[in-house]
């Protein structure tokens, strides 16, 4: 009757403001993603004891500091995590054109997203390994472990994904038409000079890319059509 016609009503807006809410959260979080992941980085780089420091001296001053450095290094470890976020999001949103720049983001994703973060674990062996057995021990892990061919994939394949994932994401938005090419190259620069520019500025140049990304995602919105929900951001 009338009264049971209301009452499915009314479950199908409820039902329906709920959707809405999560959706809404869900697009909050990409777009606050890369931002946050920036302050980390910022973060990381101010607190990290050893910034501009390789091999021996860096692991003699982590020792030194175990207490910044930790707080760093978890820094370092939620920023790089939190990229996935945003990788994610685009890769899922791409329909027919950009497709296979999607699926090629998402192993990219598989070989990076999923194993760098866990790479700061090293700096507390740093802390571990030069404070308690001293330099000559740290030598002796860190040679033998640069004779191990495993390590030297799981290093290689793991910086290479991490590295294009989110760029190549950007450039399958790109491709199907829900955003502009340059963050795509924007992104892919800031990651390389988080690696190349010396004494750790990079990542302050890396961090600012992902603020300006948030603001492009910010500005982003869906399409009105009938395809909104295949042509925009989740």
């Amino acid at each position: 009757g009338l009264g049971t016609v209301n009452v499915e009503r009314i479950g199908a807006r409820l039902r329906s403001r709920a959707l809405g809410s999560a959706l809404s959260v869900r697009r909050a979080a990409v777009i606050a993603a890369p931002a946050l992941a920036g302050l980390l980085i910022v973060a990381g780089f101010f607190l990290d004891p050893a910034i501009d420091e390789s091999g021996r001296e860096l692991a003699e001053e982590y020792a030194a500091h175990p207490g910044r450095e930790q707080v760093s290094a978890l820094a370092f470890h939620f920023a790089f995590a939190l990229i996935a976020i945003p990788a994610v999001a685009l890769i899922v949103a791409v329909r027919g054109r950009g497709a296979w720049l999607a699926n090629l983001a998402a192993f990219f994703g598989f070989l990076g997203l999923t194993t760098l973060p866990g790479f700061l674990l090293t700096d507390f062996y740093d802390i571990a390994i030069y404070g308690e057995l001293g330099g000559d021990a740290w030598d002796t892990v860190d040679d033998r472990i640069q004779e191990l061919p495993g390590a030297a994939v799981m290093f290689l394949t793991g910086f290479l994904g991490f590295t294009l994932t989110l760029p190549t994401a950007l450039l399958a938005a790109w491709r199907a038409g829900l955003l502009p090419w340059w963050p795509a190259a924007l992104l892919l620069a800031g990651t390389i000079c988080a690696e190349a520019v010396p004494d750790g500025y990079g990542l302050l140049i890396w961090a600012g890319a992902l603020a300006v990304l948030s603001y492009v995602l910010w500005k982003q919105r869906p399409e009105p059509s009938g395809v909104a929900e295949h042509r925009s951001i989740p």
